[in-house]
């Protein structure tokens, strides 16, 4: 199997539920498999505020 370089890109990458532990066991097990995983999440960003719009930072770096 050819190892991948996965880059995961989520609105919330620590915490206790929901979308934060997926992420986690997702990276986990693909390490496990000798992948090479990145993780690209709001947290790492800085917070733009614009009225209107929930999370700009997020938005506008999913696009990339």
């Amino acid at each position: 199997m050819h190892r991948l370089r996965v880059l995961i890109v989520t609105p919330k990458r620590t915490g206790i539920g929901g979308v934060a532990q997926h992420v986690s066991k997702l990276g986990e097990k693909l390490i496990e498999l000798g992948h090479e995983v990145d993780y690209l999440s709001c947290e790492d960003l800085p917070c733009l505020k614009i009225k209107g719009l929930a999370n700009p930072s997020f938005m506008v770096l999913s696009a990339f």
